[in-house]
Formats: C-alpha cells, sequence, structure tokens
C-alpha cells in the first residue's frame, strides 16, 4: 500500500500493512544481505579483486532499510494514533 497526500487514511494503511508484513520484511532484507555476503566471499575464492566485490555493494534499501525494533514500534504508535481517524473517516463517508 503507497500512502497518497490526498488520501487521508492512505498512511494508516501503509503502516497497517508494514505492521502486518514486519516479520517477511525483516526476512526479505536478511536474505539479501546473505546474498551479498555469499556473493562477496564467491569473489574472494575466485581470485577476484576485493575491490570488484566492493564495489556492489547491496541496494540502498537493504543496507540501511531494516527497520529497528525502535522504528517498527513507532509504526505502531502511529497506527494507534490514526486508527480513531481511518474509523472516523469510515463512519463519515456514509459507507461504514
Amino acid at each position: 500500500v503507497k500512502p497518497v497526500k490526498t488520501r487521508w487514511n492512505s498512511y494508516y494503511a501503509a503502516f497497517v500493512r508494514a505492521a502486518e508484513l514486519h516479520g517477511p520484511l525483516d526476512s526479505y532484507v536478511e536474505v539479501k544481505l546473505d546474498e551479498h555476503r555469499g556473493d562477496a566471499a564467491l569473489a574472494r575464492r575466485s581470485k577476484r579483486a576485493l575491490s570488484q566485490a566492493i564495489e556492489q555493494p547491496p541496494r540502498l534499501f537493504i543496507r540501511e532499510g531494516k527497520l529497528t525494533s525502535k522504528h517498527w514500534a513507532t509504526i505502531s504508535e502511529y497506527i494507534s494514533l490514526l486508527e480513531p481517524f481511518a474509523e472516523a473517516t469510515r463512519l463519515l463517508e456514509g459507507r461504514g
């Protein structure tokens, strides 16, 4: 779910979805980091220059995108804060 400025509840929906995918997101990042470590080890074993392996670091999201427990706690706080607004919006839309 991608947040959109003009859709008030889109950030709430994005945070809820991220919280639902907490485990798989962390696992994905770990898999990609392990792949990079394996590629770097293979490059060293096959006598390629270490600089070649270093030249291809993991993508920025993989290197810096892993969310810490503090980040997940913040997302949970945002969900708690935004939930009443999402509910109020749903009720006022007339579809609730």
